[in-house]
């Protein structure tokens, strides 16, 4: 394998199950290929119609994630974890994606680059730690026959959105378990199956709402192929919808995945758009919780003898962590490093720590202090859904989230300031603050 394969083995996009032929032509042609792909096997028994026809769908909406993938100027393959638990809620189940998938390499419509874990070097003789590490999920690409196949039916990399649709996510509530660490690795949690309970179901109601009224928008610039409300540590013993909660946007090209400056280049219904983002949301959100006064009009990163954007750094890394780092995280040094600042001189975690809990004094109850980086998060996303809620009903306003941001028409900003300082003084009981981005 050269650099060039490597490059763009890693760069695989997600087969996600997202896009479903949505012509006869495209309708015909995933039929037909389904159709031969039955011919390869020796069943004794035919299968049932309802999983026949869960085979037949499986293969669209494999082939209308392939053909994306092929349309990509930087990878032509798809990742996919074969976990069966990766499966639960979504279009495709695991065993019907194996005999698919399995069928497809068979004929050679489809290739495959084995994914597998690595072995974990923390483990010891006691067998608290696992032996093994997740690695790289399982990658699969379209071949030369299987493209020939599409094209001769008129499907091709550059009109697989004009015959394969995006559908909305038809599972907009996720629930996972708590991540785990092996050493400095950080393990996400596997996926959990929510009991489907009228907390559930109100849930989903509510993301699908909001999926609807968007999907009736138009968004340019930008992808928006409907939302999954996403709740974390579902597996302790006092989760009650109230950890986690982040809406994300679905798929590899989704709006939220782009670089600041180029949102701000989107339009929603014809109109140029503005960022409006509430300014160190978690700390004020823990401040509100513990009952401390935000020191008014400053600004709260603001801390003698550091720099602001290390202060920054340690209180976004300190806040989205069970407790107190005991080093810089990989990715948080990275990027000090970019901007110049050296931590390993007079800043290193530790030293930082101890400055900025002198200047917040209350950041000493993070560690052990029963709120977990997962209520932060559950509450912003709460204020967050509120605002947007408020301009939809109230104001027939679109917007759209970016964890603590809101995106929305630029002539509307002053109504979206007024809805999110309204939804923080709702949850937080104090005032929040914001700024707004426009495109240069």
């Amino acid at each position: 394998m050269d650099e060039k394969d490597y490059t763009s083995i890693m760069k695989a996009k997600p087969l996600f199950f997202q896009r479903k032929p949505s012509t006869q032509q495209a309708t015909e042609a995933c039929l037909q290929i389904a159709a031969d792909l039955c011919t390869l096997e020796t069943r004794k028994r035919a299968r049932k119609k309802s999983d026949q026809a869960s085979f037949d769908k499986a293969v669209g909406h494999i082939i209308g994630d392939l053909l994306n993938a092929a349309a990509s100027e930087h990878t032509d393959w798809v990742y996919r974890s074969l976990n069966k638990e990766s499966f639960i809620g979504g279009p495709v189940g695991a065993v019907t994606f194996k005999a698919v998938i399995d069928l497809m390499m068979e004929d050679g419509l489809v290739v495959q680059h084995k994914g597998g874990n690595v072995s974990n070097p923390f483990t010891d003789k006691t067998d608290k730690a696992p032996k093994y590490s997740p690695g790289m999920a399982s990658r699969f690409k379209a071949t030369p026959k299987l493209l020939s196949l599409l094209k001769a039916r008129g499907l091709t990399p550059d009109n697989v959105s004009k015959h394969f649709q995006l559908e909305l996510p038809r599972q907009t509530i996720k629930l996972k378990a708590s991540s785990q660490r092996v050493g400095r690795q950080k393990q996400r949690g596997r996926l959990l199956r929510p009991k489907h309970d009228n907390a559930v179901l109100e849930l989903e109601q509510q993301v699908n709402d909001i999926n609807v009224y968007l999907s009736k928008q138009q968004l340019e610039g930008g992808n928006f192929n409907g939302f999954q409300r996403v709740f974390n540590e579902g597996d302790r013993s006092d989760f009650r919808w109230n950890m986690g909660g982040r809406l994300y946007a679905v798929g590899d090209e989704s709006y939220q995945l782009m670089k600041k400056a180029e949102r701000l280049k989107m339009k929603i219904n014809g109109a140029e758009v503005a960022e409006v983002d509430i300014n160190a949301s978690y700390l004020c959100i823990l401040t509100s919780r513990l009952d401390y006064p935000i020191p008014k009009d400053t600004d709260l990163y603001a801390v003698a003898e550091l720099p602001r954007e290390v202060v920054k750094a340690w209180i976004t890394a300190t806040l989205g962590n069970d407790g107190f780092h005991k080093r810089w995280p990989v990715e948080a040094n990275r990027r000090l490093k970019e901007l110049g600042y050296d931590t390993s001189n007079g800043m290193s975690c530790r030293q930082v720590q101890d400055i900025v809990c002198a200047a917040f004094p209350f950041l000493h109850q993070w560690e052990g202090g029963g709120i977990r980086w997962s209520h932060l998060m559950h509450q912003e996303s709460e204020q967050i859904i509120y605002a947007m809620e408020t301009l939809r009903d109230e104001y027939d306003i679109p917007s759209y989230p970016v964890h603590h941001s809101l995106i929305v028409p630029s002539n509307k900003v002053d109504v979206a300031v007024a809805a999110l300082k309204d939804a923080f003084m709702r949850y937080s009981n104090q005032h929040c603050r914001l700024s707004i981005s426009r495109a240069s």
